[in-house]
């Protein structure tokens, strides 16, 4: 479960997605980011399923084991396996083009034991040995897309990827790392100091060791914290850790800093009734962004545009500056807007995303990373933009 301990020596696998809170090894990633063993200490997180092949970790779960990555993506693969394609461009009614034949086919073998009757029986007609070749195809194609980075739901999912000529991009946690990391600390009272807050930080998040908060929180961690609060308990004080709209419910407080950029988490400190201190939180964007975006467009996309996770806030500068032809982030419902239009002009569109799939118009290809559980078309195993990129091409190559 979420904070229980645990130590992973040479030859064993982390059984949950963890944080590294002592020792140091060599460890190999899932299979999608395989390669060299990489050298991991304090402050590193391995999702489940890493395997330590030299030295040793002492660390701590971050979620529990039953909603891990690894476990995740099991649940994708069931779904993918219990899930027949639709008739579409790729995928024509199998089941109504295969089944008599191919019973028919089957008595022959099973009557008279004769391989050749039976072959020279399927392939008597070529459209029915297209049709047989679909399931394979389908096989084919789930592993290929794999191996570059993506789990497909299907043909269906491989054609809309194959030729979709616009993409959306959600920032956090598809532009910019999951991972929350403090940039500004300020404190309200003389009797204070930054050091004091950040170490009450560190032990709402579950670190013995404040330096730990080096690494970073996740982003569903600091959603909770902004959206519902959390309460610590310090000896006799009560604190009160929440977002801006949280603090001004329960207290009628208002945050000093005017700051919304879709980049930027505020947090405030408040004990009976008091403002204490104020962080500010901030998350990097994932490296060769600019480049990955280049690399779809040579691929044949038209139209790139980036969602902001706020869609009040101001988008950062930095997400300006990546080369999208658009940044969304009037509100949700201009996103779903945008999407509708481009669906209107016959765009064919994709949504690379954590958690916007309700926006969705018909037709419209869902992509996610693992950590989201959102139920998409696509799942992307490693970095998503990456993944993305080599899966589009593969994609193409298989249609």
């Amino acid at each position: 479960e979420a904070g229980d301990r645990m130590r992973i020596e040479a030859g064993q696998f982390v059984v949950a997605d963890a944080i590294v809170i002592d020792g140091r090894g060599e460890v190999i990633a899932l299979p999608s980011e395989a390669g060299e063993p990489l050298a991991r200490g304090r402050g590193a997180r391995l999702t489940a399923g890493t395997l330590v092949v030299a030295g040793a970790l002492d660390m701590r779960a971050e979620r529990a084991a039953a909603n891990s990555r690894v476990a995740q993506l099991r649940e994708h693969l069931r779904h993918l396996l219990r899930t027949r394609d639709a008739p579409g461009t790729l995928t024509p009614d199998l089941e109504r083009l295969v089944a008599v034949p191919l019973t028919a086919a089957g008595l022959v073998l099973a009557m008279t034991g004769d391989a050749a009757r039976t072959a020279s029986m399927l392939q008597a007609d070529p459209q029915l040995g297209i049709s047989l070749a679909q399931p394979v195809a389908r096989e084919a194609a789930v592993y290929a897309t794999a191996r570059s980075g993506l789990l497909l739901g299907g043909l269906e999912s491989l054609d809309r990827l194959a030729t979709a000529d616009t993409f959306a991009f959600e920032d956090v946690g598809v532009i910019a790392e999951p991972f929350w990391r403090v940039v500004q600390v300020k404190v309200l009272r003389d009797d204070l100091d930054p050091t004091q807050v950040l170490a009450w930080l560190a032990r709402l998040a579950g670190h013995d060791d404040p330096a730990l908060i080096d690494a970073g929180f996740g982003d569903a961690l600091v959603a909770r914290w902004r959206e519902h609060g959390a309460l610590l308990r310090i000896g006799e004080r009560l604190l009160h850790v929440a977002g801006a709209r949280q603090i001004a419910q329960t207290w009628g407080l208002t945050l000093p800093e005017p700051d919304r950029r879709s980049l930027v988490r505020r947090l405030g400190v408040v004990e009976a009734g008091e403002l204490l201190a104020t962080v500010h939180l901030g998350c990097e964007l994932r490296a060769g962004i600019a480049a990955h975006f280049a690399r779809l467009r040579s691929l044949g996309v038209r139209r790139i545009a980036i969602f902001t996770e706020d869609p009040t806030a101001q988008p950062a500068l930095a997400l300006t500056q990546l080369g999208a032809d658009e940044v969304v982030s009037r509100d949700r419902a201009a996103q779903e807007r945008w999407l509708a239009r481009a669906a209107q002009r016959g765009e064919r569109v994709a949504l690379v995303h954590t958690g916007l799939r309700d926006l969705l118009p018909p037709g419209v290809l869902s992509l996610c990373p693992v950590d989201a559980e959102s139920g998409a078309h696509g799942v992307l195993l490693g970095d998503p933009l990456a993944s993305l990129a080599a899966a589009r091409a593969t994609a193409q190559r298989i249609r």
